[in-house]
């Protein structure tokens, strides 16, 4: 083979290989254990076959992969502040509270608010909480501003969103919120509902995860929820083994 054609067939090569990683870039491989399946309808025959699944599946991603898991609800949330700890408590329909537990002795407890506490977080120099509740007919939750320059610390509501919020994310500066009912993009605290009304009203969704805009991952009951934000398009992935 002469070096002309040698130099072509390494362009090609080239070509193909850059071709290859930026068509790949940015995708996700699925577990074999899922398969996607249409979204069933609310309460319909196929919703309450999904509803009555053993696993609660959790999503994470890690070095790019994503994994999934089952997983239970967790009852406490802690954030490490300047100069003590909050803990926030959601025990349900049994209620729940955000405490202060200053640092040095004795560690004794402030009560900053009564309510379920789901997610604590800081962002932007900020500390806020959301709180939520799922129970019967209720199904509620917000997110407020906790301002610990006064004492006791004291807090204000931002956003309603009417539904209880059941996994967040923070990513390129905004909170992605799952609620039962609704997924919500906040930005600059201002509340955009991406999709209402979702399959997954009923099915407990818990988890989510990010790799970029087109890969979003909800865990739920008996499966996960594959989101592109580009699209605004959703996949049903079940679980089937």
């Amino acid at each position: 083979m002469t070096s002309i054609k040698l130099k072509r067939l390494n362009k090609c090569l080239l070509f193909f290989l850059v071709f290859s990683s930026i068509s790949c870039k940015g995708q996700i491989r699925i577990p074999d254990d899922y398969i996607e399946t249409e979204p069933p309808k609310l309460y319909s025959k196929e919703w309450l076959s999904v509803g009555n699944s053993l696993h609660d599946f959790g999503v994470k991603i890690v070095n790019g992969e994503l994994l999934i898991n089952p997983i239970s609800e967790a009852q406490i949330h802690d954030l490490r502040i300047k100069g003590g700890l909050l803990q926030g408590m959601n025990h349900g329909e049994f209620g729940g509270e955000l405490i202060y537990i200053p640092d040095g002795k004795p560690k004794k407890s402030i009560k900053i608010k009564d309510g379920n506490v789901k997610f604590l977080y800081s962002l932007n120099n900020k500390i806020y909480f959301i709180e939520g509740l799922a129970h019967l007919s209720i199904d509620e939750g917000a997110l407020f501003e906790i301002d610990t320059t006064s004492h006791p610390f004291s807090y204000k509501q931002i956003i309603d969103f009417g539904s209880s919020p059941e996994a967040f994310a923070i990513f390129q500066n905004e909170l992605l919120i799952v609620t039962n009912k609704y997924f919500v993009i906040v930005h600059d605290n201002k509340k955009e509902i991406i999709f209402k009304d979702l399959f997954w009203d009923g099915l407990y969704p818990n988890s989510i995860a990010v790799l970029n805009r087109e890969n979003v991952f909800v865990g739920i009951r008996g499966g996960f929820v594959k989101i592109d934000l580009i699209n605004k398009s959703f996949k049903f992935y079940k679980y089937n083994k």
